[in-house]
């Protein structure tokens, strides 16, 4: 059994497919490789506050609202 830690570590990101849990998945092998036991947890979004996009994506409730984008504030295709 690893080494226990006391303590708490929470990783947060900006926005979706953010690699929070690729980033997090690295980091719990590195700590267990070096003998502390770890326990990630996600949290889940129970809630249904999202829409459908036009190209069948899903966003906020509040976002279908706003405005598109600016084409230079879009990520390239």
């Amino acid at each position: 059994m690893g080494q226990r830690v006391n303590g708490a570590l929470l990783v947060a990101g900006t926005s979706s497919d953010a690699g929070k849990s690729v980033l997090v998945a690295g980091m719990c092998r590195w700590l267990h490789r070096r003998g502390i036991s770890v326990a990630p947890f996600k949290a889940q979004n129970m809630s249904n506050n999202s829409a459908v996009t036009a190209d069948g994506g899903e966003i906020g409730r509040r976002r279908p609202c706003r405005p598109p984008r600016p084409a230079w504030s879009r990520p390239p295709r």
